[in-house]
């Protein structure tokens, strides 16, 4: 029986061929098209877009629709900010239909999160982005309202999701800590208004980084 990598390997050699025949691969098509094919890939990869993204084929043949970008960054934003994990594989999983759109329109999740000014480097702790206890926190938000930065919650956590995760878990919520920082009136607005605010703890369904 054939091993699974060399299944994914034949099915990755069957994309290549077939994107330099030009033949269409949006799923749809493939789907009534290229039946064997599909069914293979999804067997394979799980679905038809991450098989098409491991044979690097383009993200616009693949993907259903492209969007207006400005729609696709507020989104990612949005997600960002009620701290569900923005990293390309939990997207795929939770909400395939926001990262197809995305690859459409960018050409890649990465593109996407550089469209939406998302930090990469800070969605988790590490040497370059280290944890901060409670008195740093409030220096760091004191400082900069200070120097003028934003401290609307979409804007923070697009910058570093993995300190306002903490921030948040510490203090109950962002408002919380703007109070406890001295700058709860400085903020009216923290730009997730359009959505149900998930940044509370006891949320946290999907949001590991």
């Amino acid at each position: 029986m054939e091993s699974n990598d060399a299944a994914r390997r034949e099915v990755i050699r069957q994309i290549l061929e077939l994107e330099q025949q030009k033949t269409p691969l949006a799923e749809d098509a493939a789907r009534s098209t290229l039946k064997e094919l599909y069914r293979n890939a999804c067997r394979c990869f799980g679905s038809w877009q991450v098989a098409l993204d491991y044979a690097g084929v383009p993200a616009r043949r693949g993907a259903r629709q492209i969007c207006a970008p400005e729609s696709v960054v507020r989104r990612i934003r949005r997600r960002c900010a009620s701290l569900y994990s923005v990293r390309a594989k939990y997207v795929r999983k939770t909400d395939n239909k926001l990262y197809c759109e995305a690859l459409a329109t960018f050409g890649s999740w990465n593109g996407a999160l550089e469209a939406a000014d998302i930090r990469r480097d800070r969605l988790m702790f590490g040497p370059e982005n280290p944890k901060l206890n409670v008195e740093q926190i409030l220096e760091l938000l004191r400082s900069r309202a200070a120097s003028g930065e934003s401290l609307r919650l979409v804007d923070f956590a697009c910058e570093n999701q993995a300190l306002t995760r903490s921030i948040v878990y510490r203090f109950k919520c962002w408002q919380n800590a703007l109070v406890e920082a001295g700058l709860g009136q400085d903020v009216k607005d923290d730009g997730t208004k359009e959505e149900d605010d998930k940044s509370r703890v006891g949320e946290d369904h999907g949001k590991a980084g």
